[in-house]
């Protein structure tokens, strides 16, 4: 009976504080500009706690004076809320929304925030019909501005949206709008041109535009626009300059390019043309390291991906080699590079850019590359061998997919262990991986 009790005494506690949560709720959802407000309750122990999440759908034409009046009447009492996000739509599918992730993980909403999402939904709106794309509220950007350029993030203390869109022209007006109407803050705009069609797959290349207050995006835009008309992996822009990462294979001298330089200087504006996007402030540097790479014996073929800063394809063994040499001397860009043996021998060499606190190689680990490249050679056919060389961290990786013969995978690794060192004085690399790891038929 005592049990019983209890029992009874914590589902009482637990429904006297749903009420607390609902009375809330209720207020804001009565609100002028609210269209809709979901309340909804997890406990998810014992990985968590209990949760009262909040979606609120705000109404077509909500004022900014309704976007403060809802948030003051949600600071007026403060019951446990654990997070609210805020939308135009109730739905998960479409396309147009306007959408913010946690504005609040509390009760109560800063009004300056929800003001800044009504002037999104104005110029959502203002952009009529034809407009295909979503505007998604990042908030506040806490980045420390030293970073900015390197690791190309939104600067600090910046309002930030991102804006998948179909065509690069849409981007443009997406940005004069929301220009428009976000006015007392730094905007930053991540923009994405999105081809299938497929607004909610953020695989596209990106657009940073990074504004104050003062900037005249109007002087920026033809500039911008020209920009957009590149084979481009990335586009930077801030109120004086705009910088455009071509595809590696593009042509650097191409009329586009010309017309892109000539607007920019015609407004004004800084302009520069790279296949890594200035990560190394030398523009003139990465292009002598593309021509340097594009003459390794045999040829290569160059790209770039949104991961990856510059993929090198070569044709050669000897060229692999070189290129491979090549980028390793040019660790100081903090980029990231890959070099490709000849097709299809799945060998390949990549550099990640190191962290302050990991130490550098002073010379190219020659040992290491070519017991790599002996490795790669005996190897069984099928995977992929790749050497990682961070800062003076070395990774030995060989990747096979699931369904490898046990066998195949036994060989693998009675190759790799001999030429790893690990553990001794000949050690190698910092770790060597096996993927998938060999496991006996048997089960064992």
């Amino acid at each position: 009976m005592t049990l019983l009790t209890a029992a009874a005494l914590v589902l009482s506690g637990c429904a006297s504080w749903q009420i607390k949560q609902r009375a809330w709720a209720d207020r804001v959802e009565a609100l002028p500009g609210v269209e809709s407000l979901k309340l909804i309750y997890a406990n998810t122990w014992p990985n968590g706690g209990v949760k009262h999440d909040v979606t609120l759908v705000l109404a077509p034409g909500i004022s900014e004076a309704e976007a403060r009046k809802i948030a003051a009447v949600s600071c007026e009492s403060d019951p446990t809320i654990t997070s609210i996000s805020v939308s135009t739509s109730g739905s998960v599918v479409g396309e147009r929304r306007v959408d913010k992730y946690e504005i609040a993980t509390r009760a109560c909403i800063d009004a300056d925030e929800l003001a800044r999402f009504s002037h999104a939904m104005a110029a959502m709106a203002a952009l009529g019909p034809d407009f295909v794309g979503n505007f998604e509220q990042a908030g506040w950007s806490e980045i420390d501005p030293a970073d900015m350029s390197r690791d190309w993030n939104f600067p600090a203390a910046s309002y930030s949206v991102n804006v998948p869109v179909t065509e690069g022209a849409m981007l443009i007006d997406a940005i004069r709008e929301l220009t428009a109407r976000i006015t007392d803050v730094p905007l930053s705009v991540r923009g994405t041109e999105v081809s299938d069609g497929d607004l909610w797959n953020d695989g596209g290349a990106r657009v940073d535009v990074w504004l104050t207050p003062d900037a005249d995006f109007e002087r920026i835009a033809p500039a911008l626009a020209a920009a957009l008309a590149l084979p481009y992996t990335g586009i930077l822009a801030t109120d004086d300059s705009i910088t455009v990462r071509l595809a590696a294979d593009a042509n650097f001298s191409s009329p586009e390019a010309a017309a892109f330089l000539a607007a920019a200087d015609a407004a004004g504006i800084a302009a520069g043309v790279s296949p890594i996007l200035l990560k190394s402030g030398d523009p003139s540097g990465e292009r002598e390291l593309l021509d340097a790479v594009r003459a390794v014996p045999g040829g290569v073929a160059v790209s770039a991906t949104r991961e990856t800063d510059l993929v090198v394809q070569t044709y050669t063994l000897e060229g692999t080699r070189a290129a491979a040499e090549l980028l390793f001397a040019s660790s100081d860009f903090k980029a990231s590079f890959e070099v490709w043996s000849p097709e299809p021998d799945g060998f390949a060499v990549s550099f990640s850019p190191a962290g302050p606190s990991v130490g550098a190689l002073s010379a190219f680990p020659a040992a290491a590359y070519a017991a790599a490249e002996r490795a790669h050679a005996e190897l069984p056919e099928g995977g992929t061998l790749r050497m990682n060389i961070r800062g003076d961290e070395l990774t030995l990786s060989a990747r096979y997919l699931p369904d490898t013969s046990f066998a195949d995978m036994q060989e693998v690794r009675a190759i790799l262990e001999p030429i790893s060192g690990l553990g001794r004085d000949t050690e190698l690399f910092n770790q060597v991986i096996v993927t998938p790891i060999p496991k006996d038929p048997a089960g064992s």
